[in-house]
Protein backbone atom coordinates (compact mmCIF):
# COMPACT_ATOMS: atom_id res chain seq x y z
CA UNK A 1 0.00 0.00 0.00
CA UNK A 2 1.16 3.44 -0.53
CA UNK A 3 2.08 6.03 1.63
CA UNK A 4 0.21 9.27 2.02
CA UNK A 5 2.24 11.99 1.37
CA UNK A 6 2.59 15.68 2.38
CA UNK A 7 1.87 17.87 -0.57
CA UNK A 8 4.55 20.63 -0.70
CA UNK A 9 2.25 22.96 -0.91
CA UNK A 10 0.96 22.72 2.86
CA UNK A 11 4.68 23.52 4.21
CA UNK A 12 3.02 26.97 5.62
CA UNK A 13 1.07 24.96 7.60
CA UNK A 14 3.99 24.21 10.33
CA UNK A 15 6.31 21.12 10.67
CA UNK A 16 5.71 19.17 14.17
CA UNK A 17 9.41 19.33 16.35
CA UNK A 18 9.22 16.32 18.23
CA UNK A 19 6.60 13.98 16.59
CA UNK A 20 6.21 12.39 13.15
CA UNK A 21 8.12 14.51 10.57
CA UNK A 22 5.86 16.61 8.37
CA UNK A 23 6.98 14.71 5.39
CA UNK A 24 4.65 11.68 6.69
CA UNK A 25 2.66 12.83 9.33
CA UNK A 26 1.42 16.06 8.82
CA UNK A 27 1.57 19.76 9.82
CA UNK A 28 2.29 20.17 13.73
CA UNK A 29 -1.60 20.14 14.53
CA UNK A 30 -1.87 16.33 13.51
CA UNK A 31 -0.91 16.36 16.38
CA UNK A 32 2.42 17.11 17.64
CA UNK A 33 2.02 16.80 21.82
CA UNK A 34 4.93 19.70 22.54
CA UNK A 35 2.91 21.83 20.72
CA UNK A 36 1.42 24.95 22.84
CA UNK A 37 -1.14 26.33 20.04
CA UNK A 38 -2.87 22.58 20.79
CA UNK A 39 -2.65 23.21 24.37
CA UNK A 40 -4.82 26.53 23.67
CA UNK A 41 -7.04 24.86 21.57
CA UNK A 42 -7.71 21.94 24.13
CA UNK A 43 -8.76 23.98 26.99
CA UNK A 44 -11.84 26.18 24.53
CA UNK A 45 -12.87 23.14 24.14
CA UNK A 46 -15.03 23.70 27.77
CA UNK A 47 -16.22 26.66 25.70
CA UNK A 48 -20.13 26.84 24.65
CA UNK A 49 -21.41 27.27 21.57
CA UNK A 50 -22.33 30.53 22.05
CA UNK A 51 -19.22 31.61 23.08
CA UNK A 52 -17.61 34.52 21.25
CA UNK A 53 -15.40 33.41 17.91
CA UNK A 54 -13.49 35.00 14.93
CA UNK A 55 -14.88 33.54 11.86
CA UNK A 56 -11.84 34.89 9.98
CA UNK A 57 -9.95 31.77 12.04
CA UNK A 58 -12.04 29.35 10.40
CA UNK A 59 -11.79 31.06 6.81
CA UNK A 60 -8.31 30.73 7.75
CA UNK A 61 -8.41 26.66 8.34
CA UNK A 62 -9.98 26.00 4.59
CA UNK A 63 -7.44 24.57 3.08
CA UNK A 64 -6.12 22.61 6.62
CA UNK A 65 -9.85 20.98 6.77
CA UNK A 66 -9.35 20.21 2.87
CA UNK A 67 -5.69 18.77 3.34
CA UNK A 68 -7.30 16.88 6.27
CA UNK A 69 -10.23 14.90 4.46
CA UNK A 70 -7.89 14.16 1.91
CA UNK A 71 -5.71 12.45 4.03
CA UNK A 72 -7.06 11.46 7.02
CA UNK A 73 -10.80 10.55 6.57
CA UNK A 74 -10.47 6.89 5.11
CA UNK A 75 -13.28 6.82 2.66
CA UNK A 76 -11.55 9.94 0.19
CA UNK A 77 -8.31 7.92 0.91
CA UNK A 78 -9.95 5.58 -0.30
CA UNK A 79 -11.38 6.88 -3.16
CA UNK A 80 -9.65 10.14 -3.90
CA UNK A 81 -12.69 11.83 -6.22
CA UNK A 82 -14.27 12.50 -3.10
CA UNK A 83 -12.42 15.28 -2.76
CA UNK A 84 -14.09 16.87 -5.05
CA UNK A 85 -17.90 16.59 -2.97
CA UNK A 86 -15.53 17.83 0.36
CA UNK A 87 -13.59 20.64 -1.20
CA UNK A 88 -16.86 21.70 -2.21
CA UNK A 89 -18.66 21.82 0.83
CA UNK A 90 -15.54 23.56 2.58
CA UNK A 91 -15.48 26.13 -0.17
CA UNK A 92 -19.22 27.11 0.29
CA UNK A 93 -18.98 27.10 4.15
CA UNK A 94 -15.85 29.56 4.03
CA UNK A 95 -17.80 31.58 1.45
CA UNK A 96 -20.36 31.84 4.06
CA UNK A 97 -18.52 32.54 6.60
CA UNK A 98 -17.22 35.08 4.82
CA UNK A 99 -20.85 36.71 3.97
CA UNK A 100 -22.46 36.26 6.94
CA UNK A 101 -19.56 36.89 10.22
CA UNK A 102 -20.84 34.83 12.92
CA UNK A 103 -19.56 35.56 15.80
CA UNK A 104 -20.11 33.00 18.08
CA UNK A 105 -18.46 29.02 18.16
CA UNK A 106 -21.98 27.38 16.83
CA UNK A 107 -22.33 29.98 14.24
CA UNK A 108 -18.96 29.28 12.43
CA UNK A 109 -18.98 25.94 12.51
CA UNK A 110 -22.85 25.67 11.02
CA UNK A 111 -23.74 22.83 9.28
CA UNK A 112 -20.39 22.14 8.24
CA UNK A 113 -20.42 18.74 9.80
CA UNK A 114 -23.35 17.32 8.95
CA UNK A 115 -22.69 18.54 5.59
CA UNK A 116 -19.78 16.51 5.03
CA UNK A 117 -21.03 13.41 6.79
CA UNK A 118 -23.91 13.29 4.79
CA UNK A 119 -21.70 13.96 1.65
CA UNK A 120 -19.17 10.87 2.83
CA UNK A 121 -22.00 8.41 4.23
CA UNK A 122 -20.73 8.83 7.57
CA UNK A 123 -22.52 9.11 10.26
CA UNK A 124 -20.07 9.04 12.56
CA UNK A 125 -18.49 12.54 11.21
CA UNK A 126 -19.13 15.45 13.68
CA UNK A 127 -17.86 18.87 14.35
CA UNK A 128 -17.82 20.18 18.01
CA UNK A 129 -20.68 23.07 18.56
CA UNK A 130 -22.19 22.37 15.43
CA UNK A 131 -24.88 21.13 14.00
CA UNK A 132 -25.86 17.47 14.35
CA UNK A 133 -27.55 14.72 11.81
CA UNK A 134 -30.82 14.92 12.94
CA UNK A 135 -32.24 11.42 12.44
CA UNK A 136 -35.51 10.67 15.56
CA UNK A 137 -35.21 6.84 16.03
CA UNK A 138 -36.80 4.91 18.51
CA UNK A 139 -35.11 4.05 21.57
CA UNK A 140 -35.04 2.85 25.56
CA UNK A 141 -34.07 6.41 26.48
CA UNK A 142 -32.52 6.74 29.93
CA UNK A 143 -32.01 3.25 31.49
CA UNK A 144 -29.22 4.20 34.41
CA UNK A 145 -27.44 1.15 35.79
CA UNK A 146 -23.66 0.01 35.52
CA UNK A 147 -21.88 -0.38 31.97
CA UNK A 148 -22.50 -4.04 32.22
CA UNK A 149 -24.90 -5.88 34.51
CA UNK A 150 -26.08 -9.79 34.58
CA UNK A 151 -28.96 -10.97 35.95
CA UNK A 152 -31.10 -14.45 35.43
CA UNK A 153 -35.29 -14.26 34.64
CA UNK A 154 -37.05 -17.28 33.95
CA UNK A 155 -33.91 -19.16 33.33
CA UNK A 156 -32.14 -17.14 30.94
CA UNK A 157 -29.24 -15.35 31.23
CA UNK A 158 -29.26 -11.72 30.63
CA UNK A 159 -26.23 -9.60 29.86
CA UNK A 160 -27.18 -5.77 30.00
CA UNK A 161 -24.56 -3.82 28.38
CA UNK A 162 -25.12 0.09 28.40
CA UNK A 163 -21.91 0.99 26.68
CA UNK A 164 -18.80 -0.03 25.29
CA UNK A 165 -16.91 3.08 26.69
CA UNK A 166 -14.16 2.22 28.74
CA UNK A 167 -13.13 5.62 29.98
CA UNK A 168 -13.77 7.15 33.38
CA UNK A 169 -13.17 4.35 35.49
CA UNK A 170 -15.89 1.89 33.38
CA UNK A 171 -13.16 -0.03 31.58
CA UNK A 172 -13.16 -2.22 35.28
CA UNK A 173 -16.38 -3.01 35.07
CA UNK A 174 -17.03 -3.83 31.56
CA UNK A 175 -13.58 -6.25 31.36
CA UNK A 176 -15.35 -7.70 34.74
CA UNK A 177 -18.13 -9.14 32.65
CA UNK A 178 -16.49 -9.93 29.90
CA UNK A 179 -14.43 -12.47 32.01
CA UNK A 180 -17.68 -13.74 33.39
CA UNK A 181 -18.00 -16.10 30.21
CA UNK A 182 -18.00 -19.21 31.33
CA UNK A 183 -20.47 -19.22 33.88
CA UNK A 184 -22.50 -16.87 31.11
CA UNK A 185 -22.50 -19.70 28.95
CA UNK A 186 -23.37 -22.52 30.64
CA UNK A 187 -27.20 -21.23 30.33
CA UNK A 188 -28.81 -22.35 26.96
CA UNK A 189 -30.93 -19.14 26.52
CA UNK A 190 -28.79 -16.13 26.64
CA UNK A 191 -30.26 -12.10 25.96
CA UNK A 192 -27.84 -9.33 25.35
CA UNK A 193 -29.47 -6.37 25.72
CA UNK A 194 -27.20 -3.10 23.86
CA UNK A 195 -30.39 -1.25 23.65
CA UNK A 196 -28.92 2.55 24.06
CA UNK A 197 -25.49 1.37 23.91
CA UNK A 198 -23.51 4.23 21.88
CA UNK A 199 -20.50 2.02 21.34
CA UNK A 200 -17.19 2.22 22.55
CA UNK A 201 -14.73 -0.30 21.73
CA UNK A 202 -16.34 -4.01 20.54
CA UNK A 203 -13.39 -6.12 22.19
CA UNK A 204 -15.37 -5.92 25.45
CA UNK A 205 -18.20 -7.96 23.92
CA UNK A 206 -15.70 -10.52 21.67
CA UNK A 207 -13.35 -11.38 24.73
CA UNK A 208 -16.85 -12.32 26.48
CA UNK A 209 -18.21 -14.63 23.43
CA UNK A 210 -14.96 -15.80 21.63
CA UNK A 211 -13.87 -18.59 23.73
CA UNK A 212 -17.36 -20.25 23.17
CA UNK A 213 -17.16 -19.76 19.23
CA UNK A 214 -16.88 -22.38 16.37
CA UNK A 215 -13.23 -22.82 15.71
CA UNK A 216 -13.93 -22.46 12.38
CA UNK A 217 -15.62 -19.17 12.82
CA UNK A 218 -14.43 -16.06 11.29
CA UNK A 219 -15.16 -12.15 11.61
CA UNK A 220 -17.70 -10.92 8.81
CA UNK A 221 -16.54 -7.92 6.66
CA UNK A 222 -13.29 -8.44 8.38
CA UNK A 223 -11.38 -9.02 5.01
CA UNK A 224 -13.34 -6.21 3.96
CA UNK A 225 -11.59 -3.69 6.72
CA UNK A 226 -9.46 -1.27 6.33
CA UNK A 227 -7.78 1.14 8.27
CA UNK A 228 -5.20 4.28 8.22
CA UNK A 229 -2.20 2.57 10.38
CA UNK A 230 0.93 3.81 11.45
CA UNK A 231 4.08 1.91 13.39
CA UNK A 232 2.11 -1.19 13.05
CA UNK A 233 -0.85 0.18 14.82
CA UNK A 234 -4.25 2.27 13.31
CA UNK A 235 -4.02 5.79 13.91
CA UNK A 236 -6.54 6.17 16.19
CA UNK A 237 -4.57 5.33 19.18
CA UNK A 238 -1.42 7.29 19.10
CA UNK A 239 -3.62 10.31 18.10
CA UNK A 240 -6.34 9.94 19.95
CA UNK A 241 -3.89 9.27 23.22
CA UNK A 242 -2.31 12.85 22.19
CA UNK A 243 -5.45 14.38 22.45
CA UNK A 244 -6.66 12.77 25.67
CA UNK A 245 -3.11 13.95 27.06
CA UNK A 246 -4.22 17.86 26.45
CA UNK A 247 -7.11 16.94 27.17
CA UNK A 248 -7.27 15.03 30.29
CA UNK A 249 -3.97 15.06 31.38
CA UNK A 250 -3.81 11.37 31.47
CA UNK A 251 -3.55 8.56 28.95
CA UNK A 252 -5.70 5.10 29.82
CA UNK A 253 -3.45 2.20 29.80
CA UNK A 254 -4.34 0.72 26.59
CA UNK A 255 -3.20 3.77 24.90
CA UNK A 256 0.75 2.48 25.59
CA UNK A 257 3.74 4.14 24.86
CA UNK A 258 4.59 2.52 21.46
CA UNK A 259 1.00 4.14 20.55
CA UNK A 260 2.40 7.37 21.58
CA UNK A 261 5.34 7.57 19.69
CA UNK A 262 5.56 6.06 16.24
CA UNK A 263 8.95 5.97 14.67
CA UNK A 264 10.33 9.11 12.73
CA UNK A 265 10.41 7.40 9.72
CA UNK A 266 7.35 5.91 9.98
CA UNK A 267 4.62 6.91 7.60
CA UNK A 268 0.75 6.75 7.37
CA UNK A 269 -0.62 3.61 5.05
CA UNK A 270 -3.70 1.99 4.36
CA UNK A 271 -3.67 -1.47 5.50
CA UNK A 272 -6.41 -4.00 5.76
CA UNK A 273 -7.82 -3.57 9.78
CA UNK A 274 -6.50 -6.48 11.82
CA UNK A 275 -6.18 -6.63 15.52
CA UNK A 276 -7.20 -3.54 16.17
CA UNK A 277 -10.25 -2.35 18.32
CA UNK A 278 -13.55 -2.81 16.69
CA UNK A 279 -11.80 -5.94 14.34
CA UNK A 280 -8.98 -7.80 16.19
CA UNK A 281 -8.73 -11.20 14.77
CA UNK A 282 -10.05 -14.03 16.70
CA UNK A 283 -7.74 -16.93 18.14
CA UNK A 284 -9.22 -20.16 19.22
CA UNK A 285 -6.96 -22.88 21.73
CA UNK A 286 -7.72 -26.56 20.81
CA UNK A 287 -10.18 -27.88 23.31
CA UNK A 288 -10.27 -24.70 25.08
CA UNK A 289 -13.73 -24.49 25.54
CA UNK A 290 -16.69 -26.31 23.72
CA UNK A 291 -18.77 -24.39 20.69
CA UNK A 292 -21.63 -22.95 22.36
CA UNK A 293 -25.06 -24.28 20.89
CA UNK A 294 -27.61 -22.17 22.59
CA UNK A 295 -30.20 -19.56 21.51
CA UNK A 296 -29.55 -16.67 21.74
CA UNK A 297 -31.46 -12.89 21.45
CA UNK A 298 -30.03 -9.24 21.00
CA UNK A 299 -32.08 -6.48 21.70
CA UNK A 300 -31.41 -3.04 19.93
CA UNK A 301 -32.64 0.13 19.33
CA UNK A 302 -32.66 3.64 18.05
CA UNK A 303 -29.88 4.38 20.81
CA UNK A 304 -27.79 1.55 19.55
CA UNK A 305 -24.61 2.72 17.65
CA UNK A 306 -21.12 1.95 16.49
CA UNK A 307 -19.98 -0.45 18.39
CA UNK A 308 -22.69 -1.22 19.85
CA UNK A 309 -24.00 -2.28 16.10
CA UNK A 310 -20.98 -4.18 15.29
CA UNK A 311 -21.44 -6.26 18.65
CA UNK A 312 -24.90 -6.97 17.44
CA UNK A 313 -23.98 -8.34 14.24
CA UNK A 314 -20.85 -9.96 15.60
CA UNK A 315 -22.98 -11.97 17.93
CA UNK A 316 -25.71 -12.64 14.99
CA UNK A 317 -22.79 -14.19 12.80
CA UNK A 318 -21.14 -15.91 15.56
CA UNK A 319 -24.35 -17.88 17.30
CA UNK A 320 -27.55 -16.76 14.80
CA UNK A 321 -28.77 -14.66 17.35
CA UNK A 322 -31.80 -12.83 16.79
CA UNK A 323 -32.24 -9.33 16.39
CA UNK A 324 -35.46 -8.19 18.37
CA UNK A 325 -36.30 -4.04 18.86
CA UNK A 326 -35.99 -1.13 17.07
CA UNK A 327 -34.05 -0.02 14.10
CA UNK A 328 -30.11 0.86 15.24
CA UNK A 329 -29.15 4.35 14.81
CA UNK A 330 -26.57 4.03 11.96
CA UNK A 331 -22.96 4.42 12.43
CA UNK A 332 -20.78 1.88 12.06
CA UNK A 333 -20.07 1.75 7.95
CA UNK A 334 -16.69 4.03 9.43
CA UNK A 335 -15.19 4.06 12.71
CA UNK A 336 -12.25 4.45 15.35
CA UNK A 337 -12.62 8.00 14.59
CA UNK A 338 -9.98 10.04 15.53
CA UNK A 339 -10.46 13.80 17.22
CA UNK A 340 -8.20 16.95 15.07
CA UNK A 341 -7.88 20.77 15.92
CA UNK A 342 -7.54 22.80 12.99
CA UNK A 343 -4.47 25.40 13.46
CA UNK A 344 -6.15 28.60 13.38
CA UNK A 345 -9.42 28.09 15.17
CA UNK A 346 -8.64 25.31 17.36
CA UNK A 347 -12.12 23.55 15.78
CA UNK A 348 -12.33 19.65 16.61
CA UNK A 349 -13.63 17.46 14.20
CA UNK A 350 -14.02 13.58 14.44
CA UNK A 351 -12.39 12.01 11.43
CA UNK A 352 -12.95 8.50 11.10
CA UNK A 353 -9.82 6.11 10.23
CA UNK A 354 -11.84 2.91 9.38
CA UNK A 355 -13.60 1.74 6.94
CA UNK A 356 -16.36 -1.50 7.17
CA UNK A 357 -17.96 -3.37 4.59
CA UNK A 358 -20.80 -5.64 6.32
CA UNK A 359 -22.09 -6.32 2.97
CA UNK A 360 -24.47 -3.41 2.98
CA UNK A 361 -24.45 0.25 4.02
CA UNK A 362 -25.58 0.83 7.37
CA UNK A 363 -24.83 4.56 8.14
CA UNK A 364 -27.87 6.90 8.38
CA UNK A 365 -30.15 3.64 7.85
CA UNK A 366 -29.50 1.20 10.63
CA UNK A 367 -29.75 -2.38 11.49
CA UNK A 368 -33.07 -4.17 10.80
CA UNK A 369 -34.40 -5.93 13.62
CA UNK A 370 -35.55 -9.81 12.65
CA UNK A 371 -38.20 -9.29 15.13
CA UNK A 372 -39.86 -6.06 15.52
CA UNK A 373 -40.36 -4.73 19.26
CA UNK A 374 -40.97 -1.46 20.82
CA UNK A 375 -37.89 0.27 22.10
CA UNK A 376 -39.54 0.27 25.62
CA UNK A 377 -40.88 -3.70 25.71
CA UNK A 378 -39.28 -4.26 29.44
CA UNK A 379 -37.01 -7.16 29.61
CA UNK A 380 -39.28 -9.30 31.56
CA UNK A 381 -41.76 -9.41 28.61
CA UNK A 382 -38.56 -10.48 26.42
CA UNK A 383 -37.94 -13.13 28.49
CA UNK A 384 -41.44 -14.51 28.77
CA UNK A 385 -41.65 -15.02 25.32
CA UNK A 386 -38.15 -16.08 24.57
CA UNK A 387 -38.73 -19.09 22.51
CA UNK A 388 -41.89 -17.40 20.55
CA UNK A 389 -39.53 -14.26 19.36
CA UNK A 390 -36.09 -16.94 18.59
CA UNK A 391 -38.77 -18.96 16.32
CA UNK A 392 -40.34 -16.19 15.11
CA UNK A 393 -37.29 -14.86 13.15
CA UNK A 394 -36.52 -19.27 12.01
CA UNK A 395 -40.32 -19.14 10.59
CA UNK A 396 -39.72 -15.83 8.31
CA UNK A 397 -36.42 -16.76 7.28
CA UNK A 398 -37.55 -20.15 6.24
CA UNK A 399 -40.84 -19.75 4.87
Amino acid sequence: MSAQSVPDDQDHLGRGAGYLSAQFSGPAWMLDPADPILQRHADRQSLGPNNAADYRNYIDDAAALKYLMRTRHIAVVLDPDKAHATDGIIDRWAQGLSSSKPTTLAGCVGSLGMELGEALGDGHLHVRHGEHHGREKETLGEDPGPAWETTTMNSIRIIRVRTFDGSDGVDSVLQAGAENHAEDFTFQDIIVDLRGNGGGDDSYITSWFSPHVNESWTRPCEEHGMTLSSSGSPIVYWNHATWLRLNDHTVPAPFTAEHLRPRHDDCVIVTASQNDANHSGTTLEPGRTEHWQGRMIVVIDGGTGSSGESAALLLKNAFDAVLVGAPSYGIIDYGNSTPYYLPTSGMQIQVPSQANNWGTAIDFIGIQPDVPLPASTPLRDITSTFSELHNSRTTETHS
